[in-house]
């Protein structure tokens, strides 16, 4: 047996600059990947998260939370704020000598403000981590675009990004980040996103019927995620075809032109929505039904995705996201939806499926995710990005 090497086998000490953590959910992908680093690598990491003391877009505290103190989370330790001046002041206090750990490149007051401070100088952490989560993709940056890109310019001539290293959870985001910002390969790390779980029991599927298919979306409602294109494509659908729309509103525009569209299409009957769903339930949601189905504009990782595979629903994507060859996976089915009724089609064929097509399709869903995790969990690739050196 290998003897430990002093420093280097150590935890490394990495605080978490994040807006909402747990035990709020609604800000999705990032949180799960936090928890998923606190999940498997707590050998390798000592974690600290400094966030605010309520959900996203919640005006109350959590429940039975103390506010303004350190208490632990698992094998973290979390301090939740009452307001973000004073993140700001606990961050002051806590960064030196450990990692920063930041979970966006725009957000003004939990990305921009810290790295404005640290090249102030008011902050001294031993080092500074980036996690854009998917913001620097063509589809992410399309929208609200003005203000990201004037963003990115700022970053750029300040440069306030120098020095700093930054996560990417695929070789496609790897290259976005050093297109977008000018970064050197060797400050780009490839670290890929874990779940918060592992799955422990097989999931229990109701049988599917040739000519009928149950849908289920979990996601935010925004233009990014794209739910308009799934309901618009599931107007033209033979058969019994039913959606459950789960995820919190982010757009209100946007979530009354997706009503509008059920309205024109006469689907009120065949299209439910449910509003946001607690984390611990996203599981029983999506067994219940026979495919997930995300046409986004872009995803670095896509959590809800992970879920589905690993609850055995195959899954209908766009080509946006790093779960590709689906088809050959048996598995779900990516595709371009640059090309004409091409997710209807796509749709069109786990129509057609009984029971014992859809099976080899659940079979393949889970077998793609288990492989998913069984490469992710990556402790040197984490010392890499999180501790001295480079």
């Amino acid at each position: 047996m290998t003897a430990p090497v002093p420093g280097r086998d150590a935890p490394i000490d990495v605080l978490v600059f994040m807006k909402h953590f747990s035990p709020g959910f609604k800000v999705g992908g990032p949180l799960q990947s936090v928890l998923g680093l606190i999940a498997f690598l707590p050998d390798t990491l000592s974690i600290r998260v400094i966030a605010l003391n309520r959900d996203h877009t919640d005006l109350t505290p959590y429940p039975g939370i103390a506010t303004n103190r350190w208490q632990r989370f698992g094998s973290a330790q979390v301090y939740y704020c009452a307001s973000t001046v004073r993140a700001w002041r606990e961050l002051r206090a806590s960064t030196a000598g450990r990692t920063l750990y930041l979970q966006s490149c725009f957000s003004p007051g939990w990305s921009m403000m810290p790295l404005l401070l640290a090249w102030l100088g008011v902050i001294r952490p031993a080092r500074i981590v980036v996690a854009p989560r998917g913001e620097l993709s063509d589809g992410a940056l399309s929208l609200r675009s003005c203000k990201k890109l004037a963003a990115l310019a700022a970053m750029r001539w300040l440069g306030l990004h120098r020095g700093v290293r930054f996560q990417a959870t695929s070789q496609e985001e790897a290259r976005e980040i050093s297109a977008r910002l000018g970064v050197v390969p060797h400050r780009v790390v490839l670290l890929r996103n874990l779940p918060p779980r592992r799955l422990q029991h097989a999931p229990v599927h109701p049988a599917k019927v040739r000519g009928g298919l149950r849908m289920v979306f979990v996601s935010r409602v925004s233009p990014k995620k794209n739910l308009y294109e799934l309901i618009d494509a599931m107007a033209g659908l033979p058969g019994a075809v039913t959606l459950d729309v789960y995820g919190p509103v982010d757009d209100a525009r946007y979530f009354a032109s997706c009503r509008a569209l059920v309205a024109q299409h006469g689907l009120y009957a065949r299209v439910r929505f449910h509003g946001g769903v607690h984390p611990a339930r996203v599981g029983a949601v999506l067994v219940e039904h026979d495919v997930f189905v995300l046409p986004t504009k872009g995803e670095n990782f896509g959590h809800a995705i992970y879920e589905a595979l690993a609850h055995g629903v195959p899954v209908v994507l766009s080509d946006r996201t790093p779960w590709r060859g689906l088809w050959q996976d048996r598995a779900g089915v990516d595709v371009d939806l640059a090309q004409p009724d091409v997710l209807r089609h796509a749709l069109a064929r786990f129509v057609e499926m009984d029971d014992g097509a859809l099976a080899e399709f659940r079979a393949g869903a889970e077998a793609v995710a288990r492989r998913y995790v069984d490469s992710a969990v990556d402790a040197d690739a984490c010392r890499r990005l999180f501790g001295p050196g480079r």
